[in-house]
């Protein structure tokens, strides 16, 4: 992951939604960036409890970014 920018947050009684925009290198399969984006989710929910979902939409990466 390069950035991340555009974080967003909605509640539902106590749980929490995010939404958030990642720019990476633009060279990386689909595979391997949803493993990326799997871990930062997985890292959220296990530190914010109220967390219930995460989503994270991907960008690529150019030189002039």
């Amino acid at each position: 992951m390069k950035n991340a920018h555009d974080f967003r947050m909605t509640t539902s009684g106590k749980d929490i939604y995010v939404f958030a925009d990642v720019r990476m290198d633009k060279n990386k399969t689909i595979e391997e960036a949803h493993e990326v984006t799997n871990r930062i989710s997985k890292k959220i929910k296990h530190k914010y409890k109220n967390v219930k979902r995460v989503l994270i939409h991907i960008e690529p990466m150019y030189e002039d970014d």
